[in-house]
């Protein structure tokens, strides 16, 4: 069920005890081989009922952020191109819920939107280049349902949009030209489109580069001039290339720094890509067109969208531009010391979870256009140095 109605949350402003207060960076070859499953695991469901009880997920992009929280959605933010979804193209500073029940992942694109609701896909904000999708709707700034089943995740990029359906086929739209969509062409389509058909378990969208997990590979296409692929080309591809042949467990797609990060089977983290402005975190500027180990063990999650970020061993780490923190050579640097689960990056601020399934932002509260960006309950050009704790009352 869709509901479009405000709901005005108690928003209170903490200094997390964990935050680090002086910078910490780490031993980017640290030997830890252990694979802890239960941190990939850390949003619960407690009564059985499925849904989990709190903060499951929260998605960030450049106009609006978006979690789930106890199966309900909550979109907040600047609202330019009507990507809050509360029918409105207004900035909205405090969360308000979208959609009622049955959320069970969101994605936030440069300023498009798209969840998964009982398995249908419903989209909304910017359509310049289809990325909403085919639709009946009369308006696309409140959700709009485009498949109607068998929908289990979905990426919103820059311009276009994937999603992985039950039966692990891949289907993407929108913006092609650099041939993201992989249908072997670069023609833009607003009709979701089958490209890889079946064992796909993740996938995630960049500016102009898509890259998907097939039974443990990676699989990219589109735009690969700085080597976002990893394969040691730079050469683009118009159809899913297989980049990677084992050991991918996730992958993380920049929208606005031309890198790849991926998760490897051993809870490692790898990312390859432009490095121009220390977005690899290896300290320097050189070009990776083949993956770079920065972690070996024990990450649970990875944002590359704006300020690469990742969660591991339950701190949080971030590097390069855009990292919304001072960082220690370029790089990762420990910004929150523990109890982070999940992570995700914008251009402007991010956002985490905890393994209490709170939710917590920093950064800036305005973008080039307008604020409500923290969803802390003001418009103003503030700056969160410390991570800021969003509360949603039952």
């Amino acid at each position: 069920m869709i509901l479009n109605k405000f709901i005005f949350p108690l928003v209170t402003l903490v200094l997390l005890s964990s935050v680090v207060s002086c910078r910490e960076h780490i031993d980017v070859q640290k030997a830890n081989a252990a694979l802890d499953e239960r941190l990939d695991n850390s949003a619960t469901d407690t009564d059985g009922d499925g849904v989990v009880q709190g903060f499951a997920k929260v998605s960030v992009g450049t106009y609006n952020s978006c979690a789930i929280y106890f199966g309900a959605l909550y979109c907040w933010g600047s609202n330019n191109f009507g990507g809050v979804g509360d029918g409105t193209t207004t900035p909205v500073s405090t969360p308000v819920k979208v959609i009622d029940e049955g959320v069970t992942d969101v994605s936030v694109g440069f300023a498009h939107v798209c969840a998964v609701v009982d398995g249908g896909l419903f989209c909304w904000g910017d359509d310049t280049d289809g990325q909403v999708g085919d639709n009946a709707c009369g308006s696309i700034i409140e959700p709009c349902e485009i498949i109607s089943s068998g929908v289990k995740k979905v990426s919103a990029g820059l311009s276009n949009t994937c999603a992985v359906l039950d039966t692990g086929a891949l289907k993407c739209w929108g913006a092609n030209g650099s041939g993201q969509i992989g249908d072997n062409s670069t023609t833009p389509t607003s009709t979701p489109t089958e490209v890889i058909a079946s064992g796909v378990s993740d996938v995630s969208t960049g500016s102009a580069t898509t890259c998907a997990v097939v039974r443990g590979a990676l699989y990219c296409w589109g735009d690969n001039s700085v080597g976002q692929y990893g394969n040691n080309t730079t050469v683009d591809s118009l159809i899913p290339l297989k980049t990677i042949s084992h050991s991918v467990r996730s992958v993380s797609v920049s929208i606005l720094n031309s890198m790849t990060c991926v998760k490897t089977s051993t809870s490692g983290l790898n990312c390859f890509g432009d490095n121009s402005s220390y977005q690899i975190g290896d300290g320097t500027t050189d070009l990776h067109i083949t993956p770079y180990r920065l972690f070996t063990a024990n990450v649970t999650s990875v944002s590359a969208t704006a300020a690469p970020c990742v969660a591991v061993d339950g701190s949080l780490r971030c590097w390069g531009p855009s990292s919304h923190v001072d960082v220690e050579d370029n790089l990762p640097t420990k910004i929150v010391a523990s109890g982070v689960a999940s992570i995700s990056t914008g251009e402007y601020h991010s956002c985490y979870v905890t393994t209490s399934l709170t939710l917590f932002c920093y950064g800036h509260n305005t973008n080039s256009l307008d604020g409500g960006l923290l969803g802390t309950g003001t418009e103003n050009a503030v700056f969160a140095e410390f991570p800021v704790q969003i509360f949603i009352p039952n």
